[in-house]
């Protein structure tokens, strides 16, 4: 149900009006407690006269501290990437895969993790300008007194390049969790938590806007459940993200440019050049907002969408992690297990 004001009786999230989205990002790609930070979203019914509006916050919005939103104008798009069949070679290559897929009876997924390209159309929806803060994540924790799953569970994966070497060594040392066998630079770290992003002696000190981390699908959830607002379809999370152009790979256009957004500049996992200015994530209105207003829509932190089914949830948009000449673009997407 959405959230209440007053004494009035609780609201079926299909009643808020407008009906509201969330979009919720994040870092690491495995387990069920993963790096994330959510922003908002509202779908809504009316077709507004240009690409997007803004939508002023409601009182009750503005005491939970909520983030702007922006009203985007539904409409077809391409969904997907038509870019890898632009690589020489490659358009002959996916058609003998396309057509082994079909005999297989399974689906053709592209080179960068995505489906072929084809053209899908949403409802008018609107959109947090950002995701969400740890500022206004603490604000939903002490209204509810919430605990995460990774409060629950108790730790939480934590990159190495970030942890402090007491923690590294707790992580290698006997009774210590260790790391991902495939991925090693990503440690399970005991007590590691949204207020506790790199373990035991971490602080958000000087982070209160950067986007909360360590925060799963279902803890997006309850956070969207409070807020009266929901998590958005992997069709309008692309729209959105894509701001207004079309097939291209990133918000800004076809340019490979680090200093637009906020990724991985340097010889991963061990040397990141800081090229734009960050070695973690950075605050949630960081670098130019694309064409609909809306900031990091790649890079930074993944984000969760609502797709999938009960056990796995596609993630979208990259981040800091990710270098802007491979996955962090656009369309790259991933399941995880929630």
């Amino acid at each position: 149900s959405s959230s209440t004001s007053g004494s009035a009786p609780p609201r079926p999230l299909s009643s808020v009006h407008p009906p509201v989205v969330a979009r919720v990002r994040h870092a690491t790609l495995r387990m069920r407690v993963l790096r994330v930070a959510i922003a908002l979203s509202t779908a809504a019914v009316a077709t507004a006269a240009k690409k997007f509006e803004e939508i002023p916050l409601s009182e009750d919005d503005v005491a939970k501290g909520l983030s702007p939103q922006v009203r985007v104008r539904g409409s077809w798009f391409t969904y997907g990437s038509s870019i890898a069949d632009e690589i020489d070679g490659e358009a002959e290559a996916y058609a003998e895969l396309e057509k082994q897929a079909a005999e297989a009876g399974q689906e053709m997924l592209r080179r960068d993790g995505n489906r072929a390209n084809t053209w899908a159309r949403t409802k008018p929806f609107a959109m947090d300008v950002t995701a969400v803060s740890n500022t206004q994540f603490q604000k939903f924790v002490r209204a509810t007194k919430y605990r995460t799953e990774a409060e629950t569970f108790q730790w939480s994966f934590v990159l190495d390049y970030l942890a402090a070497d007491e923690i590294i060594a707790e992580v290698d040392g006997e009774g210590g969790y260790g790391r991902v066998q495939d991925a090693p630079h990503w440690m399970a770290v005991k007590g590691a938590y949204w207020r506790r992003p790199e373990g035991t002696g971490s602080s958000l000190r000087g982070r209160g806007n950067h986007p909360v981390i360590h925060v799963s699908y279902n803890d997006s959830v309850a956070y969207c459940e409070w807020a009266g607002r929901r998590v958005p379809t992997e069709k309008e999370w692309e729209h959105a993200a894509r701001g207004g152009l079309d097939d291209e790979p990133f918000p800004w256009g076809s340019a490979a440019r680090a200093d637009k957004c906020n990724g991985w500049t340097g010889n991963f996992p061990t040397e990141n050049d800081e090229l734009d200015g960050y070695a973690g994530t950075a605050p949630v209105d960081a670098f130019e907002p694309n064409g609909y207003g809306l900031y990091n829509m790649v890079g930074n932190v993944w984000e969760w969408v609502n797709g999938g089914n009960e056990k796995e949830k596609p993630i979208r948009g990259g981040s800091y992690i990710d270098t802007i000449d491979g996955e962090l673009k656009l369309q790259p997407k991933h399941i995880v297990l929630v």
